[in-house]
């Protein structure tokens, strides 16, 4: 071990071997003092972690190993999805297990014990197997296996899932005549006439709503910064109708409401929160959950953006034209997602059907007397 002065700071170097290749290496560490029982334990703690071989690695190391590999290369919200992720298989598979000893049968059974729906499971075997194979490329782990033997678990079908997810008509209005929070219930019906997705909401500012709803940002909910929309669809001109138009206007009246009294009139946002502040996703989620809970479901403000496109369908809409509004890359996109059927397009299909002759008017109908005589 020997020493360096920098700046005031002692500077501690140790070698070692890498075992990998045979070469010499050395790590460091800088004290503000001198204290050399302390540097000693602090150079070995890292040689350890150095010279580390396959098979001695818990899955606490390589995770904290992976999100600091995937942090400088990634955005801010993808990374933030990741390391919810991570920390969170981690807690339940337990960050002190040797990872090359993680099998799939312990990883399932981990999974069923943890109560989490068959969704999250699922969306956490893929980030899973995302950070096993990464772990393989660093020779972390000797091999795949426990995520080749992994099968996912068991979900409905996309399209009942969705089905389950949106409110008709009467549910919608139901849903506002229970809202007594006026700049909630403004917000939810602004959400249910135009199909916007909460981020792109929060992040509009006045200057985006003209004769158009000019769509060109969002707000990420998990990096609480603005991004760029999700694909280049996502930006686009949505246009208002007459019922958007006039939500827009007493949202807009009862915005400029609230930032008088909250000292916040200079603010160019479309729609801020109590405090004069931008709008809080989290909060509104909560007070939109509890309100749908009352209707007999729990669900989130997404609900309303399946809303908006069940509506449309059921009124007619070309598939293609719901597919612009809402920013999708093309209209397949939204056939898959949103292809399930109201009890309002069933009447009206069953109604077309009804004024439908499949025969011509001059061929005639089969008799069997007719047929006897012949």
């Amino acid at each position: 071990m020997w020493t360096e002065e920098r700046n005031g700071k002692l500077r501690y170097f140790e070698r070692y071997s890498d075992p990998k290749t045979g070469r010499l290496r050395k790590v460091s560490v800088t004290l503000p003092k001198k204290n050399d029982k302390k540097a000693a334990a602090l150079l070995q703690a890292k040689i350890a972690e150095a010279t580390k071989t396959i098979g001695e690695f818990t899955l606490q190391n390589v995770a904290d190993a992976y999100l600091a590999g995937i942090k400088p290369n990634v955005a801010a919200a993808t990374y933030k999805r990741n390391e919810y992720a991570i920390n969170s298989i981690t807690e339940i598979l337990g960050g002190y297990n040797l990872i090359d000893r993680i099998t799939a049968g312990y990883v399932r059974k981990q999974l069923l014990d943890s109560n989490k729906k068959p969704k999250t499971c699922n969306e956490f075997i893929h980030r899973f197997s995302t950070f096993i194979r990464w772990a393989y490329r660093n020779d972390m782990i000797s091999s795949t296996e426990c995520i080749d033997k992994l099968t996912r678990f068991k979900t409905k079908p996309h399209r009942e899932e969705i089905a389950e997810k949106f409110l008709n008509g009467p549910e919608l209005s139901a849903l506002l005549d229970s809202m007594t929070d006026e700049g909630n219930r403004l917000v939810t019906e602004f959400l249910a006439l135009s199909g916007l997705r909460i981020g792109e909401l929060i992040a509009l500012e006045d200057a985006d709503v003209t004769d158009v709803i000019n769509v060109n940002k969002s707000y990420s909910l998990v990096a609480q910064e603005l991004t760029p929309g999700k694909t280049l669809a996502s930006r686009r001109e949505v246009f208002i109708q007459p019922e958007l138009a006039d939500c827009i206007k007493r949202l807009r009246a009862f915005m400029r409401r609230r930032k008088l009294m909250t000292g916040a009139s200079g603010s160019p946002l479309f729609i801020i929160n109590r405090k004069g502040e931008r709008f809080q996703y989290f909060a509104y989620n909560k007070y939109f959950a509890e309100h749908t809970e009352k209707l007999g479901r729990r669900l989130t403000v997404h609900s309303l953006r399946h809303t908006h496109a069940s509506l449309l369908m059921e009124a007619g809409y070309p598939l293609d034209a719901i597919s612009r509004r809402l920013g999708h890359e093309n209209s397949e996109i939204t056939r898959k997602i949103y292809l399930h059927i109201t009890e309002g397009m069933k009447k009206r299909d069953a109604e077309l059907m009804s004024a439908i002759s499949l025969l011509p008017p001059t061929c005639p109908q089969f008799s069997p007397e007719a047929s006897a005589v012949q």
